[in-house]
């Protein structure tokens, strides 16, 4: 092979993946992957509202509900069951949420937080 076939192929390889990037940012079936290190997807339509559930009685007096809530999945809305969690000492559950921001919602993960 030639010095000028592999430079060739050297520039079409930089060129691939200098483009690279830019797909990251572009619609696929109603979401958008903002940023795809922090594994952020930004849906550009609201999630359905929230269900009305029924976990039934704790399991015992240290459990506490966490909701269930949409995710988007394969270009639609898929609803997770809520469930039961034991509780942890000095922490109150931060449910998740879908937040509207610029480009589209946002899913904002539940967490334990400290109180």
């Amino acid at each position: 092979m030639g010095t000028s076939s592999c430079l060739r192929q050297l520039a079409a390889l930089v060129a691939a993946l200098a483009a690279t990037p830019l797909i990251t940012g572009c619609v696929v079936q109603g979401e958008v992957v903002a940023d795809a290190d922090a594994d952020v997807v930004v849906v550009d339509r609201p999630p359905p509202a929230d269900r009305v559930e029924d976990g039934g009685p704790a399991p015992g007096a240290e459990y506490v509900w966490i909701r269930g809530h949409w995710l988007w999945s394969r270009g639609d809305w898929v609803w997770r069951p809520g469930h039961w969690e034991v509780r942890r000492d000095g922490h109150e559950w931060a449910p998740g949420h879908w937040q509207r921001r610029p480009r589209g919602w946002i899913w904002i993960e539940g967490h334990w937080k400290r109180i």
